[in-house]
């Protein structure tokens, strides 16, 4: 790995102590289209035309999103599908645009481009922006899902778009990459601890995926990546090598929420049935400290 264990012991104890997915691989390519997989089931053909000059930096990046219909999947994104249903949604950092930093009242939301996320979106939870810790997302998730939790409202969908680790290279200045990886993975391991430690934890599931591998340089393939599942029903300490992908994942929360297919790519995956088990194990979590600084910068 590029990032060893000093770097991401969270991602390592997950996998060791849940179920270690070796054959999993992103539909993406990249992380605009990478995007669109994970959430939607496909790419529409706008994403997959444009996304090279996108990342070559002749167009803005923001036309991927709700407020362009042509970057729009044929059958909306998971959370539309969730809430025809009729099933509460709670958003964290998709489709937003943040506020300028710093902010005083602790709204970091200035606005939502789509209209399903926009009642269901935590204002504290700032969207993507390389300059800002994913601790801090963390714990303003932790913050919301105390007030969720205790209320006993906790919504049945919960989507998170938690973007450190993509890094801002050697850009000088910038948090460097061992320092982003490793922020990521503490807000990760932040997050799943106050997730076992709640009380919705004996019914909860929660699955982890990237956007895309970053062409991660990776000896099967450079599609191959990281996905977790992470639930008291997860076969504990066991090796899935079934073949998933990106649809998968989304097939597989569908059929946990009664959901149906978005996309024949969807309907088509096979669901991860071999990571769960009949009876569940509802042991807690505890967050590892990574041993490298958070906040170390690039020269």
């Amino acid at each position: 790995m590029r990032f060893g264990e000093d770097v991401t012991p969270n991602h390592h104890r997950l996998a060791r102590e849940y179920v270690l997915f070796d054959n999993f691989y992103t539909n993406g390519d990249t992380g605009p289209d990478g995007l669109f997989w994970s959430t939607g089931a496909i790419a529409p053909p706008f994403v997959e035309r444009l996304w090279p000059a996108a990342l070559a930096g002749r167009l803005e990046r923001n036309l991927f999103n709700a407020a362009e219909l042509a970057s729009t999947p044929p059958a909306g994104f998971l959370w539309n599908q969730a809430n025809l249903a009729g099933l509460r949604v709670r958003n964290y950092g998709f489709s937003v645009v943040n506020n300028p930093l710093p902010v005083s009242d602790g709204v970091q939301v200035k606005s939502v481009s789509d209209p399903v996320l926009r009642a269901a979106t935590a204002p504290g939870f700032r969207g993507p922006d390389p300059g800002y810790p994913d601790v801090e997302r963390a714990r303003a998730f932790v913050r919301d899902l105390k007030i969720l939790d205790d209320a006993g409202e906790l919504p049945r969908l919960m989507v998170m778009h938690l973007a450190g680790d993509r890094t801002s290279g050697t850009e000088p200045g910038q948090i460097s990459p061992r320092s982003a990886v490793a922020d990521n993975d503490f807000a990760l391991g932040l997050i799943v601890e106050a997730c076992t430690k709640s009380r919705a934890w004996p019914r909860m599931a929660i699955f982890v995926v990237e956007a895309n591998a970053s062409g991660g340089a990776d000896h099967v393939d450079a599609h191959r990546s990281l996905a977790y599942a992470i639930s008291p029903y997860t076969r504990r300490g066991t090796v899935d090598s079934t073949f998933y992908n990106s649809a998968a994942v989304l097939r597989t929360i569908e059929l946990i929420l009664g959901l149906s297919p978005m996309t024949q790519f969807d309907a088509a995956a096979f669901p991860m049935v071999a990571a769960f088990a009949a009876e569940p194990d509802p042991r807690a979590y505890e967050a590892v400290q990574p041993k490298v600084p958070l906040n170390r910068k690039n020269p």
